[in-house]
C-alpha cells in the first residue's frame, strides 16, 4: 500500500507498507527421509517442513526534484522464521529471515 500526497513548499510525501507471506513448504521432494525429531543427522539428504511466515516493510519518505529522502524498516516485526533448513553438514542448520533493519536512504537523480 502506498499513499502519495502534496505538502507545503511543493514536497512530494509518501508513506507505504508492505505484507508478504510465505507458504509452508519442504526443503526435498516428498521420496526423501523425513529429518524430524533426528538428533544426529546419518545422511545429507533429509527432508524438512519449513513453516510458513509473514514480513512486515515500511517506509516514510520525501521527493522534490530530483532528490528524495526516505526512513523504512524491514521486517518490522522482528520474524525469525526459517527460510531454509538442511542436513547437508550432517547437522540440522537453517538459515533465517534477516532481522529488523531500520535505515535512510537519500537519492539524487541526475
Amino acid at each position: 500500500l502506498r499513499y502519495d500526497w502534496t505538502g507545503a513548499n511543493e514536497l512530494n510525501w509518501y508513506v507505504s507498507t508492505g505484507v508478504t507471506y510465505t507458504g509452508v513448504t519442504f526443503n526435498q521432494p516428498a521420496t526423501y527421509p523425513s529429518g524430524e525429531n533426528v538428533v544426529v543427522p546419518g545422511t545429507t539428504l533429509l527432508r524438512y517442513r519449513q513453516p510458513g511466515y509473514g514480513l512486515v516493510d515500511a517506509q516514510i519518505g520525501v521527493k522534490k526534484d530530483s532528490w528524495s529522502a526516505s526512513i523504512f524498516g524491514d521486517n518490522i516485526t522482528n520474524s525469525n522464521a526459517s527460510q531454509f533448513t538442511s542436513s547437508a553438514q550432517f547437522i540440522r542448520s537453517e538459515t533465517v529471515v534477516r532481522p529488523t533493519t531500520y535505515g535512510l536512504r537519500l537519492t539524487f537523480d541526475y
